[in-house]
């Protein structure tokens, strides 16, 4: 008959030990495992975001291709097709294999012309779009003396050349106000133009800030922002609001075209995401001596301003 011997203190220690690292190993292969998933899950959503980015810009710039050809050779629509666009129409709705595209045709009339307005004007203009007042008084100096010189600019881009200037002031932000809430300040881009206006602005594309500053009181100048979020302005409309002496609509020698694209997703919806791309189109004289719109500077950080379609 076999005796049963009891096994001996430190073999049941090392045992115990023994599992319980085991079990701890086990534990931070699991939290490894969900870490490597939570990575990799991570890395293919950037990977989509990446890839619908890329989507949206080439749709984008597609759509301002595609408008840029309807003003420089015309558009002739196929039979029992209705008219897609019509010179003098400011919004298109595009509609691609791989997305839909947003574009608006906004005449540069609807910013303040940097090279004739006044300075009364510029800082009245700066002071709206909640610019420093130090930094207005430093930018309309520089500007005057700039002027006098008999220097010139051949983009807006050139401003970055001004002592002081800087990618906030230029392209604008996000202003905090008092209570918390987030605020847009308009950049001097959004705001000043080498082709606007000094006496009238275009009612479909001047931002409150120009319109207030010709002297369009607020409650009507918000009364166009939010008329033309809704259809185009015509100049019937800006007769009945009363502002045909400082608004106005109509053919301009310069455009920014701007583009918002929404790519389709694998089962034929638009996505959610959007990306918006604008373009400069100005008219200048050709070889014939005929007014032809050429393609200038694009702009990848624009901002679409009225709703989607």
């Amino acid at each position: 008959m076999r005796r049963l011997t009891a096994i001996p203190q430190p073999a049941r220690n090392r045992r115990g030990v023994a599992l319980i690292m085991v079990l701890w190993l086990t534990a931070a292969l699991g939290v490894i495992a969900f870490s490597v998933a939570q990575t990799v899950l991570g890395e293919v959503r950037r990977a989509e975001n990446t890839l619908d980015a890329a989507r949206a810009g080439f749709l984008a710039r597609a759509g301002i291709e595609r408008t840029y050809g309807f003003l420089r050779y015309g558009y002739q629509p196929l039979p029992n097709q209705l008219p897609l666009f019509e010179f003098g129409q400011q919004r298109i709705l595009h509609h691609f294999p791989g997305g839909d595209v947003w574009v608006e045709i906004l005449p540069e009339t609807g910013k303040l012309s940097l090279l004739s307005a006044t300075p009364d004007q510029l800082l009245t203009l700066l002071l709206r779009i909640r610019m420093e007042p130090a930094a207005a008084a430093n930018f309309v100096q520089t500007l005057s003396t700039f002027r006098t010189s008999g220097a010139s600019l051949r983009q807006i881009e050139e401003l970055f050349l001004f002592p002081g200037m800087n990618p906030s002031l230029f392209y604008g932000g996000l202003d905090r106000l008092p209570g918390g809430a987030l605020v847009e300040r308009p950049g001097l881009r959004d705001v000043l133009s080498l082709y606007g206006g000094t006496t009238m602005a275009d009612a479909n594309s001047a931002r409150p800030e120009v319109m207030e500053t010709l002297g369009v009181p607020p409650p009507a100048a918000m009364a166009v922002v939010t008329l033309r979020q809704r259809f185009q302005l015509r100049p019937v409309d800006v007769e009945r609001l009363g502002l045909s002496k400082v608004l106005r609509t109509g053919p301009d020698q310069a455009y920014t075209i701007r583009a918002t694209a929404r790519p389709r997703t694998a089962n034929g919806q638009l996505s959610d995401f959007r990306r918006t791309v604008s373009a400069l189109v100005v008219y200048e004289l050709d070889v014939s001596n005929q007014q032809v719109p050429r393609l200038k500077n694009w702009d990848e950080s624009a901002v679409a301003e009225t709703p989607w379609p």
